[in-house]
């Protein structure tokens, strides 16, 4: 989501404090000054492109000090997590749907990791690994294993520099064998194993049996990499359903704050300041609230997006790393009660000493695409947007809406293999296929203005959108 502060935009925020001179005295018309010039100064972090540089770029500028055991930090989740039940089948969990399996998997990363017995894998097979019982994390971005398992608390003492993008955890059966957590480097097709028997193991063993019995008529999902689709650069779990379609709940969005009043609004701001002693708030002529004190300014506007400005002047670099950033954002993130639809960590972005973490909504583990990413001149848009400097936040955007089920059902008939040919036949046409690199299922926007279920296929950086009934 890259949104630009246009002239006419700043023009109409000084128009504001204009108005407000009338309303309010000397001391607050100085705060109001400072704040149009920090929604400037905040705004233009917005027009950096956070996605040029990947994490190592990123972790060659940080101080060695991030990685201290007692650094304050929180464990990073992943994109989504991916359950397998050893029999060629899986399920893709989004949000808060993947916290049981995460929390139970977690114990056993941990307990694995403190046993010290560990193997570095030059070259890995992946669908071997995954032939089995596991959980696998799907990460939004490469970190390394130290940050990940300080994060957890796990008591080891070696500095494990080894970078990953994903994680298998393997338990046994609790009879035999041993369970193993595998962290895998995709782009050097590497893996750092850990192997111990667990006292968590048998549990998250118990909790994966228990889930496919929860999900046994619910969507499911294959690996290519373990079926032999070698089209797809890399791995992918794409869904199946074992009738002729798979019928599916439509949704649609509805404003978080559409029947709010000036209190109400005023009351679910309140967290992000802690009280309202010395702030201001003011409703424009467009319908746009904003609150403000001499440090922050939160403002809504009547398009759905909330935003969060912190201008205070912060004269201390603190050492900042993926986890201690994301302990930050998770924090920040707890204090917007007005969130109530499920959402995951979908990217993160690195521009010099800033990280942005994004996340999208999901229903029902089903993503939702707030844009159309197969039309050129659409902008690229996530749900939320936490930005975090010296281990604070400075910069939040929400598309403040609530997602629910319209009452009205669909269904979905074509299979993803049709949604890639068409893809790839479009993309040959445009001289472009060269690389077909992921197809989703997500909720995206239909003619009417719900949401139902559309194939999105990644081809040489571009996107084809297709629909899931047949034509």
């Amino acid at each position: 989501m890259r949104y630009t502060f246009r002239e006419a935009e700043i023009e109409k925020e000084i128009s504001v404090m204009r108005v407000s001179r009338q309303k309010r005295d000397f001391k607050t018309l100085a705060i109001g000054v400072l704040l149009a010039a920090a929604l400037y100064q905040t705004g233009t972090l917005w027009l950096e492109n956070y996605s040029g540089h990947n994490f190592f770029y990123y972790i060659a500028s940080l101080n060695s000090a991030a990685q201290k055991e007692n650094e304050v930090s929180a464990v990073l989740d992943a994109e989504y997590i991916t359950v397998g039940y050893g029999s060629k089948v899986f399920n893709v969990l989004y949000g808060k749907s993947a916290q049981e399996l995460k929390k139970s998997a977690d114990k056993v990363i941990k307990e694995a990791a403190e046993k010290k017995d560990m193997e570095e894998l030059e070259e890995i097979n992946l669908p071997e690994i995954i032939d089995k019982k596991a959980v696998i994390y799907s990460m939004p971005c490469e970190s390394l294993v130290s940050e990940y398992l300080n994060a957890l608390d796990a008591k080891t003492k070696e500095n494990i520099s080894f970078g990953f993008s994903s994680v298998v955890v393997a338990p046994s059966s609790g009879i035999k064998n041993e369970d193993e957590v595998y962290f895998i480097n995709s782009d050097e097709s590497k893996a750092l194993i850990f192997r111990g028997n667990c006292e968590s193991g048998k549990n998250l063993y118990d909790l994966i049996d228990k889930k496919a019995t929860d999900s046994y008529d619910s969507l499911q999902y294959i690996s290519t990499a373990q079926n032999g689709f070698n089209i797809f650069g890399k791995n992918v779990f794409v869904p199946q359903w074992s009738q002729s379609r798979l019928d599916y709940a439509v949704i649609e969005e509805r404003n978080a704050f559409d029947d709010a009043g000036d209190n109400d609004l005023l009351a679910k701001i309140e967290p992000f300041f802690g009280s309202y002693h010395g702030q201001t708030w003011d409703r424009d002529d467009s319908g746009a609230f904003t609150v403000s004190d001499n440090d922050i300014v939160v403002k809504y506007s009547p398009d759905g997006m909330l935003e969060y400005y912190s201008y205070k002047v912060d004269s201390s670099e603190s050492v900042q790393s993926v986890y201690s950033a994301y302990k930050a954002c998770t924090e920040f993130l707890a204090l917007d009660e007005s969130i109530t639809s499920d959402y995951y960590l979908s990217q993160v972005q690195f521009k010099s000493n800033t990280m942005v973490f994004c996340f999208d909504y999901c229903v029902d583990s089903i993503p939702v695409m707030l844009y159309d990413p197969s039309d050129e001149n659409a902008e690229e848009r996530h749900a939320i947007e936490v930005a975090v400097k010296n281990n604070s936040v400075k910069n939040y955007r929400r598309y403040a809406v609530d997602f629910v089920k319209s009452g009205e059902t669909a269904f979905a008939e074509k299979d993803f293999l049709s949604a890639v040919n068409e893809a790839a036949a479009d993309a040959s046409e445009n001289g472009a296929l060269t690389d077909i690199e992921n197809i989703m299922m997500c909720y995206g926007k239909n003619s009417e203005g719900n949401y139902s279920l559309k194939w999105f296929t990644y081809i040489s950086g571009t996107v084809y959108a297709a629909d899931t009934k047949n034509s």
